[in-house]
């Protein structure tokens, strides 16, 4: 039987108490993380920056289906676009 080396147990600790501390996390804190954990979603999956990420907050998906309806308004009727955001004005 092998045994293990005291370097080798003092990592297997380390790991043992860290997956208690990030399970004890998200216990406390789900909310926010799931939010965190969106946002980045949204970022990836849009190619935004962190900055972008950063100003909308709580807006991102709406902010990213409202860029993406218009990107494609934009590139099936150019000129419906722009009465479509006089409207807004």
């Amino acid at each position: 039987m092998e045994q293990i080396s005291k370097e080798e147990q003092v990592k297997l600790q380390q790991r043992e108490y860290m997956r208690n501390w990030k399970r004890m996390r998200y216990i406390t804190h789900a909310e926010e993380m799931k939010t965190n954990q969106k946002s980045y979603y949204y970022k990836y999956k849009f190619g935004l920056s962190s900055e972008e990420m950063n100003r909308y907050k709580d807006l991102l998906p709406l902010v990213t289906r409202l860029k993406k309806g218009l990107t494609e308004l934009q590139d099936k009727n150019p000129e419906f676009l722009k009465e479509v955001l006089e409207l807004f004005q």
